[in-house]
């Protein structure tokens, strides 16, 4: 009986170590709590930082959401969830069209008084394009190109 017992106990151990080691594990492979993992990251060069477009691409075709996050420096960070997604040679592009014109007030974000709606096109090449036009009327208030570190998120 007390060897039944010993074993038991041994067997009840590693199982419950098993269980821990699975549901660890398991938490590292969803990156975020929310879901979202980090497949791609490039510089503001568009080189790739320690991962690989083909993964992304692969998620991509397999209809994973898309989110991109810029690296713009210490003092902000933004993200945006693709709207639309586009491949083509190895590139990935995407487009976001839901942002109307903020600015910051020491710790608050504001809305500009004279508002506009800002488009963005990001590309794994770490491209930008911005366009704003006028909240309100058919009027371009300009469009600007730049280069962007990024990573991509997939969900």
């Amino acid at each position: 009986m007390k060897y039944f017992f010993k074993k038991s106990s041994i067997l009840i151990v590693l199982l419950l170590l098993l269980s821990v080691n699975y549901s660890y594990s398991n938490n590292l492979s969803k990156n975020q709590p929310d879901g979202w993992q980090l497949v791609y990251e490039n510089n503001k060069d568009g080189k790739a930082v320690n991962s690989d477009i083909k993964q992304l691409i692969e998620a991509i075709k397999n209809g994973k959401e898309v989110r991109v996050v810029t690296l713009a420096g210490d003092n902000y960070t933004t993200a945006f969830n693709a709207e639309n997604i586009w491949i083509k040679n190895g590139i990935v592009y995407i487009q976001n069209t839901q942002h109307i014109s903020v600015k910051f007030k020491e710790d608050k974000l504001l809305v500009k008084k004279d508002a506009y709606h800002w488009y963005v096109i990001l590309s794994s090449k770490g491209d930008r394009t911005m366009s704003r036009w006028s909240v309100g009327a058919h009027l371009s208030r300009g469009n600007n190109q730049d280069k962007v570190a990024l990573r991509w998120f997939v969900k």
